[in-house]
């Protein structure tokens, strides 16, 4: 993790304790200068002093609840606008990043760095591609907290590669964690009645509740491809070559050639409507600002705090679902939801 003190010694050089207990920068400012102008200015120094010390968690609150926000507002169009066209429009601002990129900085990135970027953006994509597709077929918070599910993957991808340290706890926390995700898909052989009489087609194609298990699958799919993403940034960030904005634009880039590769399979196109229209530009601004805030947490946190503060989403999915749409969750789905960001949170005190 990166220290974060340029900051925080700038906020302590001129200060000293007055005789009233009051902070200034000598004594005569002190009885110059109002004691509100004072106080306010300590407010601000101390906020600024905080936010040079959790800037990383607060991204990744940012970015869980952008992820939030970008499922439901996505799912609220895929009954009538294919997967892959909000996917299209969804690459839009990350592409524009490009004219904010450290072009200095990128000229002394080696081949592996490159690589690393690009490998980035590939998984990146494809993995909100697929989470998509997978909302066509279930509610947006179940997708939500699949997808996000991401400290127990992450953690054992980044024992694997980043030869992080996995304790007992942590596979029992998998455990626990994959019971959760189980309930949460609902699989007909465990389930039986949950699917009865729906046909495997998305929603919007059947007009009727659909299938959450398809949904699951595709999301789990893509919650293992949003791990490995992970992996990279947190690579990249050891190396201490990691440039959000560049990352942003790789899964721009890389999401445009999935686009050009699926009309090209013969992927069909429709002419939205401008609610439509104003619903896929939404979608990609969360998107890109998720992206962006998760890059820059993995910057200064480690990749087992930011993807569990990653997990809420989940809920944030929940409560606009439930108040935008009135859709209750059932007690499964509830009992599953806990149990994942009860193991999630739970990885922290390992």
């Amino acid at each position: 993790m990166e220290e974060s003190g340029g900051l925080l010694g700038s906020s302590e050089e001129t200060f000293s304790v007055g005789d009233d207990g009051g902070m200034g920068e000598d004594d005569t400012d002190q009885s110059a200068t109002p004691r509100h102008q004072r106080s306010c200015s300590h407010t601000f120094k101390t906020l600024v002093t905080i936010f040079s010390e959790y800037r990383g968690v607060l991204y990744g609150i940012l970015s869980s609840c952008s992820i939030g926000l970008q499922y439901v507002t996505a799912k609220a169009i895929t009954g009538t606008v294919p997967g892959h066209q909000i996917f299209a429009v969804r690459n839009v601002p990350l592409l524009l990043c490009v004219f904010f990129l450290s072009w200095g900085d990128s000229q002394s990135y080696s081949s592996v760095d490159m690589v690393c970027y690009l490998a980035y953006g590939f998984l990146n994509s494809t993995s909100v591609y697929l989470t998509y597709v997978a909302l066509a077929y279930g509610h947006a918070g179940n997708v939500a907290a699949l997808i996000t599910n991401l400290p127990i993957p992450a953690t054992l991808l980044a024992m694997c590669f980043l030869g992080e340290s996995v304790t007992l706890f942590m596979y029992v926390m998998l455990v626990i964690n994959s019971c959760g995700i189980i309930l949460l898909s609902k699989p007909p052989f465990l389930f039986p009645n949950s699917d009865e009489g729906e046909k495997l087609i998305p929603l919007e194609a059947s007009g009727e509740e659909g299938q959450d298990f398809i949904g699951s699958l595709i999301a789990i799919v893509g919650l293992a491809l949003f791990a490995a993403s992970t992996i990279f940034s947190r690579k990249l960030s050891y190396r201490e070559h990691v440039d959000p904005m560049l990352l942003s634009t790789a899964s721009g880039f890389l999401g445009t050639t999935i686009i050009v590769v699926i009309s090209l399979a013969g992927g069909t196109w429709v002419a939205p409507t401008p609610g439509e229209w104003l619903l896929c530009v939404m979608v990609g601004c969360l998107s890109a600002s998720a992206n962006l805030f998760l890059v820059s947490g993995l910057k200064y946190e480690k990749v087992s705090l930011i993807t569990v503060l990653m997990t809420l989403a989940s809920p944030v999915a929940f409560l606009v679902e439930l108040v935008a749409f009135d859709e209750v969750p059932d007690w499964i789905s509830l009992l599953a939801l806990f149990m994942m960001l009860g193991s999630s949170f739970g990885s922290l005190w390992r």
